[in-house]
């Protein structure tokens, strides 16, 4: 697809910050736009598995600190779900996949809090890392 079509579809002030991030690469930008896309979809598989986890233990984990942990996971979820990228530093158009990877390594230790096998439970759903890794080398 030609990027002015990619563009017109998505719109221009959505891909702004993708085309600055790129240094105006077009294509650049498509692939990294897509990169977001799949990435979301990745952390929101993972989420997803540990909301669950996590409701069905809420009874073990009252704590106050807990539940500030969760808020900055439910931060994550809101913006995957309003469709705000997760592959930029905050706040700038400059490529870096941090923000994800320490949300990502936050579920994990969750997940061990609550003594649940994380890797068993995510096998064949976790691709965040290497989809992490393809955006950081964009």
């Amino acid at each position: 697809m030609k990027y002015s079509d990619f563009e017109y579809i998505m719109s221009a002030t959505r891909m702004n910050r993708y085309l600055l991030a790129s240094n105006n690469n077009s294509k650049k930008a498509m692939t990294l736009y897509r990169k977001n896309l799949h990435l979301s979809q990745e952390l929101f598989t993972v989420i997803s598995c540990f909301e669950v986890a996590f409701r069905n233990a809420i009874n073990m984990y009252n704590h106050t600190f807990v539940f500030n942990q969760l808020e900055k996971t439910n931060n994550l979820r809101n913006r995957i779900a309003h469709h705000e990228p997760i592959c930029f530093l905050p706040n700038q158009s400059v490529i870096d996949t941090t923000y994800a990877r320490q949300h990502y390594n936050l579920i994990l230790q969750l997940f061990q809090w609550m003594n649940i096998d994380e890797l068993s439970l995510l096998y064949g759903l976790d691709h965040i890392t290497t989809v992490c890794n393809e955006i950081d080398a964009l």
